[in-house]
């Protein structure tokens, strides 16, 4: 019997050197990971926006000498986990949700407010009476994930546990929404949001707080400034723009290049 012939499996630092030589113009990332190991993402988007400064996106220089603006940091965390299994696999899971202002003083952080919550999430739709009035007995917010979802009265159990999920979300937004409203109250210093602001009426309105994106699942240009948007050298933003919605306040954006983006 013949061998089966051997199969050819580069490494990826081959492919991404083959990858380089072929493709001057592009640039190996900083870092990878396996695709399948990544949570659930919302899916990616391109959306227009109405151009402020040109007709279309264009680079600009960021001239300035750098200087600190920020008084403070804003940010959030959450930690979601099946705590139990309920009748018929329905999961209850509980879960703490966390948000934080980091304050500079001095050239110093400190902490100028924080708040947790821990909650459990599951769908009163789908329990007895006897089963919620156990549940709320533990000491502990029970927070009904059926609420405004009636369809999880008799759902996929990987669907409540993703509803619980998504729940735990919106909550760690309102506790990081309260301190940056909080913080507008009583300061009229600069605040940098760690997501956008969009979220709340207020907080996009508030001439005290930015928010910074870091992760851009939803692109506002075609393909044409897409181009220039990836070109941007170390320094240099887009041209701003307006992002616009029916449900939402507009607020003001660009790209902006901090680091350059080869290795």
């Amino acid at each position: 019997m013949a061998a089966s012939p051997a199969v050819f499996s580069p490494r990826l630092h081959e492919v991404q050197r083959a990858l380089a030589r072929a493709l001057p113009g592009g640039h190996v990332p900083a870092s990878s990971a396996v695709l399948e190991t990544l949570p659930p993402a919302d899916p990616p988007l391109i959306e227009r926006a109405r151009m402020l400064e040109d007709a279309q996106p264009m680079p600009h220089a960021v001239q300035a000498a750098p200087a600190v603006r920020f008084a403070a940091f804003l940010d959030g965390t959450q930690r979601s986990e099946v705590a139990f299994y309920g009748a018929a696999g329905m999961p209850l899971v509980l879960g703490v949700v966390a948000a934080v202002v980091r304050r500079r003083v001095e050239g110093r952080a400190t902490t100028w407010r924080h708040a947790v919550w821990s909650r459990m999430y599951a769908p009163r739709a789908a329990m007895t009476d006897a089963e919620w009035v156990a549940l709320a007995g533990l000491g502990i917010d029970v927070i009904d994930t059926s609420h405004d979802a009636p369809e999880l009265a008799d759902a996929h159990p990987f669907a409540i546990r993703d509803g619980a999920l998504r729940q735990a979300q919106r909550d760690r937004e309102q506790l990081e929404q309260r301190l940056a409203q909080q913080w507008c109250a009583e300061t009229g210093e600069l605040l940098y949001v760690d997501g956008g602001i969009r979220g709340s009426d207020t907080l996009a309105r508030a001439p005290q707080l930015v928010g910074v994106v870091k992760s851009h699942r939803t692109l506002y240009a075609d393909a044409a400034g897409r181009a220039v948007i990836f070109a941007l050298r170390e320094g240099e933003r887009s041209s701003a723009f307006v992002i616009e919605s029916r449900t939402k306040v507009p607020v003001l954006s660009w790209y902006l290049r901090l680091r350059g983006s080869p290795g």
